[in-house]
């Protein structure tokens, strides 16, 4: 093994430098996001992102169309990305968003704490630059991993398609501007997961067709096609998909939805558990 010997802060910093922008280099996802990014600039990034002056990474955890996430050794996450579903500034007006609610006591369980975010602006050799955005975030498990984690991984996927569809509930819910439809959803969505044996679920699905909920402005909204397919899902789904996780995820994704935050972008794999208290469902990049 070769011992590197560094002698003051400077020498610490710049040890740190290379050896987290070595990840970066050997990313593939993140080398298709950044396809001019040389190994000396993907050591400058390192030196100016301000997560890495005090951190080092230690592996890459997940990667999606936008970005890369990598576990830092402080406990924390760092995501690099490029863009988001709606560009790179709606993205980090939804961390700024998410801290925000946190440093101003509106923050809930289900918010995932952010440290930081922001961009580096990188030069590169023939007048070609980037802005490589970044975001330092609380350790989460992705739902793909904790599938798996708990012996279950052949769950997964079929939660893939009930988060489809808590998706389009949740985004119903915050639209109709009225915050007691939430409980109504739920105990809904309870009443699912008793009405499994064949002969109660074709009733129990043709009661749930013509379902509305009461908006702010006096109108209805029809959810009974987004409850039919959710319980069509859960039904059609493995039994080792647990009603807690259900639960959990849809009050995630309304809690971010009813913040205006967009969660079209909300899959397995951007929504998890955190490490400390897995009872807790969190919405960590949407």
């Amino acid at each position: 093994m070769i011992k590197i010997i560094v002698e003051n802060k400077a020498d610490v910093k710049r040890v740190i430098a290379y050896e987290n922008a070595q990840f970066f280099r050997q990313s593939d996802a993140l080398g298709k996001k950044f396809p001019s990014m040389h190994a000396e600039a993907w050591v400058t990034f390192a030196n100016k992102c301000p997560p890495l002056t005090h951190a080092r990474i230690t592996n890459e955890i997940n990667n999606g169309y936008y970005g890369v996430v990598y576990q830092l050794n402080n406990g924390h996450v760092l995501k690099v990305f490029r863009g988001g579903l709606h560009g790179a500034n709606a993205e980090i007006d939804i961390y700024e968003t998410l801290q925000s609610y946190a440093f101003e006591g509106h923050g809930a369980p289900e918010d995932l704490p952010v440290y930081d975010f922001g961009s580096v602006y990188i030069e590169l050799r023939w007048n070609t630059a980037y802005n490589i955005y970044y975001a330092e975030m609380a350790e989460l498990i992705p739902l793909k991993d904790w599938f798996y984690r708990t012996g279950r991984s052949d769950s997964y996927l079929s939660f893939a398609d009930v988060l489809y569809h808590l998706r389009g509930l949740a985004e119903n819910l915050a639209n109709s501007g009225v915050p007691e439809n939430y409980e109504i959803i739920k105990g809904i969505v309870e009443k699912m997961h008793e009405q499994v044996e064949p002969e109660e679920y074709l009733a129990y699905f043709n009661s749930l067709a013509n379902t509305t909920l009461p908006t702010s402005g006096g109108g209805t909204y029809r959810v009974g096609w987004n409850l039919q397919t959710l319980y069509r899902e859960i039904v059609g789904s493995s039994s080792d998909i647990q009603k807690e996780e259900i639960l959990g995820t849809l009050k995630a994704l309304y809690q971010r939805a009813s913040k205006g935050v967009d969660i079209d972008d909300a899959h397995i794999g951007n929504v998890g558990v955190m490490p400390q208290n897995p009872n807790v469902m969190v919405v960590f990049d949407s």
